[in-house]
């Protein structure tokens, strides 16, 4: 085939790849910036949802709406890569998958910030023929992780790999969540970013902890009682023994590499990345690292 019989194939997959229907992406204007935002959760979607619950031209009532991700679904949803792209700065966080994954599970089985998700009580709780309350953290290792022959829908999308999120686009900030408060103060102001960033919304990030190296094989019911009792979450190392913390990066092995590329980047330079369509059969995303900035924004 000649190249010119090539061009307008090319140019009709380009065009399929703009109207192609992406999921989890809002769009917002805020201090004459245009934002297209990849919703991600625990990657600081909470701090991210009260920005666009505050800076949107619509009022939203909590009257009228259960949850504000369908608020923000009804009135900043983004549906196609084309209209992600009208946007000035496309923008994604990226955090380090073995703390997303520990972090999930304590937010959601033993703070209930939120309480464990219609998904998690029904679909998991028959996989694993219990209540999901009886649990483990090791149980969730077995049940909750991405495999090579496993589907999307097995998985809550808390566990979701971030890769998954991604839209076939090239993102203008791709920001390490350590870093989180001074790129949006770069990139809103230090009023509009300092207000929403600076400090944690959600309470599990703030909360007191302790070590139990037992915690990982205890009900999660077991956990959250002590929990209401104390007032103190199990840290971190709790869950990592035993090789957990590898097994965890090895099932997530796209989203670290994601994240090693964007710590890499000096704090003032934000990096851009390019993510090609997923080949067929894939359920991610194939990202392509950009260059890194010249200067901060």
């Amino acid at each position: 085939m000649t190249k010119d019989a090539a061009k307008p194939r090319d140019r009709t997959a380009r065009r399929g790849r703009r109207r192609a229907a992406v999921h989890s992406h809002f769009g917002i204007t805020v201090g004459g910036t245009s934002i297209a935002y990849c919703y991600i959760r625990k990657n600081a979607c909470s701090a991210w949802k009260r920005l666009f619950m505050e800076e949107s031209p619509v009022p939203f009532e909590r009257s009228v709406w259960r949850r504000e991700i369908e608020f923000m679904a009804a009135h900043h949803g983004l549906r196609s890569v084309a209209e992600i792209e009208r946007h000035d700065r496309r923008v994604v966080v990226l955090r380090d998958p073995v703390e997303r994954y520990v972090s999930a599970f304590v937010s959601l089985m033993i703070a209930h910030t939120p309480p464990p998700t219609r998904h998690l009580r029904n679909r998991v709780g028959r996989m694993l023929g219990m209540p999901v309350e009886e649990a483990s953290f090791d149980l969730f290792l077995a049940h909750q992780m991405p495999t090579a022959e496993g589907r999307r829908g097995r998985i809550d999308k808390h566990f979701w790999p971030q890769a998954w999120h991604l839209a076939p686009t090239s993102y203008t900030d791709v920001i390490d969540i350590d870093r989180l408060a001074p790129a949006m103060r770069a990139l809103l102001g230090d009023e509009i970013g300092g207000r929403y960033f600076d400090r944690p919304v959600n309470a599990t990030a703030i909360t007191p902890t302790y070590d139990d190296p037992e915690a990982a094989s205890l009900p999660a019911r077991l956990l959250r009682e002590r929990y209401r009792e104390t007032g103190r979450l199990p840290g971190k190392a709790s869950f990592l023994g035993a090789g957990r913390a590898e097994a965890i990066r090895a099932a997530y092995a796209e989203d670290d590499s994601l994240y090693a590329a964007c710590r890499e980047q000096d704090a003032d330079r934000p990096m851009t990345l390019r993510i090609e369509a997923a080949p067929a059969g894939r359920p991610g995303r194939a990202p392509k690292r950009g260059k890194r900035q010249s200067g901060r924004r």
